[in-house]
């Protein structure tokens, strides 16, 4: 089983775990962290297999004796070393007696003691409010032989989908811990990390730390040696959900509680090589005399309100990206779509930024990306290191039609469509060789798909010939030992199967193509000098004085199939009862002065005998307008190229 076949087994997990919030005492914002944490161990056990059998391999040994595994093999294949109390198949083996709560605490602790960061993040206590039978019944759920068998990232992407799904249903903290995925990859791509910090001053679930380390690996590079994670957060339950992320895809990272509009505990100011952020949008309740004197604000105060608030958040977010920024440093950010249009005093703070040339790209997202908030987006690029050349200019991208639909509300960006966006800021930067490297994947993808398809479009052109040849109607003129041999039709004439064409060919008729009608060849009814056929074509019995099929040195009658004779006899006698019935006038009567009832004698008159009469009424008329001349009734003269006037009394209606 692939990567790319757990979407059901993803689901299937989601409504157990779900089903089970029943049977406990929490509400759905406090059953999510011990859920995660048994997802996330689930996680780490599966990572903890695939190293452990790459590192036993490379071992060196000692006496002839392998040297035991330990937890530096784990950290630089991006793993979690676990000791055996706290592997995943030993708290699925508990007997039913056994206490799983204490067990599954015994686990998160061993991990702590191992890892510093995580130290006091993994949930423990919550677990004693489950039910020991809930707890078994969770552990093997989490636990399908369906997993057991699975290549590439699994877990990974069932931690992440299970974020997915907290934040869809509001679990915590309205959803704002979690962004999609597509578009942090594409900010993480956009950004391009290298090396050095990384700061997230809103780091939610530390799902921005995560892409940028997915992004170096796929450059076949260390992220736990190119990349430090610095990160904000104001909620301390969001922010044991970022450590065990971090942790799950083998990263660590300094994390701090803080509110970022008046903290900066990292003190980043300048230094930061990258920053990368959701923040939350259009957010009025900033204290104005806490932040005007920020450093972090070198463009000022966007406004503020009659009660000493900032009047809008956006622009204190984006002043602050761009001032952690180092000379060569790059930021991107989700924002909102207001903040690019806003006026009054946030337009001002948006001209000077734009005056610095540090802004590099735009693009506009549409709305339902996110899965708690339906309105668009934008993503902000920044670069201090922007080139000359482009310093005057800003790459825009509407990319508000572009999208796959992922569920009824949720839409997100294709693996080809992320890249082709990419394609465009390659070009915009001059990567003239990145944007060649992609043509020539495509390329390259459609030949292995080509050659795929070869063995079964053989055979698929074979069964089609069969096909064919079974449903071809046998050839009259074939059969005629009078004609001689007759070429076989060309495969390009192969549709012509109709019953008309059928006739046709039965006659010894060719079709040519005249004004895309298909016509009987005119040049077959031509004969010889001798009164017989022309030199080299058989006798064709079609027109005036071709034979008909059966008659006297003709060619055989054409076999009729019994169900068309059927069909013919139906037809007639539709037509028959049709002309039997009386046709009546589908116009409704007029109720004026004098007008019969409706299904009265006169109502009963037929539409043609009405339309007879007023079309002799207007006959006149029409033909003194062609002759120039007065007409009936003062009709109007018109000279040539005159335009007609219509007649100024209108015709009355014709009574019966």
């Amino acid at each position: 089983m692939q990567l790319e076949h757990i979407d059901a087994i993803e689901r299937r997990l989601w409504s157990a775990a779900d089903t089970l919030r029943a049977n406990s005492n929490y509400a759905s914002n406090e059953y999510f962290l011990p859920v995660m944490g048994l997802v996330f161990l689930r996680h780490a056990y599966r990572r903890y297999l695939a190293v452990a059998e790459e590192a036993a391999a490379g071992r060196p040994t000692r006496g002839g004796r392998a040297r035991p595994l330990a937890k530096q093999d784990f950290s630089q294949r991006g793993a979690i070393f676990l000791r055996p109390e706290a592997q995943f198949d030993h708290l699925v083996a508990l007997p039913d007696g056994a206490d799983r709560a204490a067990a599954i605490i015994a686990a998160m602790e061993s991990i702590e003691a191992d890892y510093e960061s995580l130290r006091g993040m993994l949930p423990k206590s919550e677990y004693h409010e489950l039910d020991n039978e809930v707890l078994g019944q969770l552990l093997r759920t989490l636990d399908p032989d369906e997993l057991k068998r699975v290549s590439g990232d699994v877990f990974g992407r069932i931690y992440e989908y299970f974020l997915t799904q907290f934040a869809d249903q509001k679990a915590h903290d309205g959803g704002e811990f979690f962004t999609p995925s597509s578009l942090v990859s594409l900010i993480a791509h956009v950004l391009d990390p290298e090396r050095g910090a990384v700061l997230d001053p809103a780091c939610g679930s530390g799902g921005m730390f995560v892409q940028s380390a997915r992004t170096v690996r796929e450059q076949g590079r260390s992220p736990t040696e190119r990349l430090t994670f610095r990160g904000l957060e104001k909620n301390a339950a969001t922010i044991r959900l970022a450590r065990m992320n971090l942790a799950v895809h083998g990263l660590e990272g300094n994390i701090r509680q803080a509110i970022t509009y008046y903290e900066d505990p990292h003190e980043l100011l300048g230094k930061a090589d990258y920053v990368m952020a959701n923040p939350p949008f259009n957010v009025d309740e900033i204290d104005a005399e806490k932040v005007k004197a920020d450093p972090r604000l070198p463009f000022g105060l966007p406004g503020v309100n009659r009660r000493a608030r900032v009047s809008n958040g956006n622009y204190v977010w984006i002043s602050y990206f761009h001032s952690y920024l180092n000379r060569n440093g790059r930021a991107g950010f989700v924002m909102s779509s207001q903040a690019s249009s806003a006026g009054g005093a946030e337009a001002a703070v948006r001209r000077k930024l734009v005056e610095t040339g540090d802004v590099e790209v735009m693009i506009a997202i549409r709305s339902n990306f996110f899965y708690t908030r339906t309105v668009p987006c934008e993503l902000w690029f920044l670069n201090r290191a922007k080139p000359e050349r482009l310093r005057g200019k800003v790459l825009m991208i509407d990319a508000r039609a572009i999208f796959r639909k992922v569920t009824r509300k949720i839409y997100d960006f294709s693996p080809e469509q992320m890249r082709n966006l990419l394609a465009i800021v390659h070009l915009y930067r001059e990567q003239t060789e990145r944007f060649l490297d992609l043509v020539a994947d495509y390329c390259r993808r459609a030949a292995r798909e080509g050659a795929a398809c070869r063995g079964a479009a053989a055979d698929f052109l074979g069964a089609l010939a069969e096909l064919q040849a079974a449903l071809t109607p046998v050839d009259a003129r074939s059969a005629d030992p009078r004609r001689g041999p007759q070429p076989s039709r060309s495969a390009s004439s192969a549709w012509r199967t109709g019953r008309g064409a059928r006739r046709l060919r039965a006659r010894g008729g060719r079709f040519r193509e005249r004004g895309g009608r298909r016509r009987p060849d005119a040049k077959l009814r031509a004969a010889g000098p001798s009164g017989g056929p022309a030199a080299g074509r058989p006798p064709c019995p079609i027109g005036r004085r071709g034979r008909r099929p059966g008659a006297a040195g003709g060619p055989p009658p054409f076999p009729r199939h019994p169900a068309d004779r059927d069909l013919r006899a139906a037809a007639r006698r539709r037509i028959e009862r049709r002309l039997e019935q009386p046709r009546r006038d589908p116009r409704p009567q007029s109720r004026g002065r004098g007008a019969p009832e409706r299904g009265g004698a006169a109502g009963a008159r037929t539409l043609p005998v009405a339309a007879s009469a007023l079309a002799r009424r207007a006959l006149p008329r029409r033909r003194a307008a062609r002759r120039g001349g007065a007409g009936q009734a003062g009709g109007p003269r018109r000279d040539r190229g005159q335009r007609l006037e219509p007649h100024p009394r209108p015709l009355r209606r014709h009574r019966s």
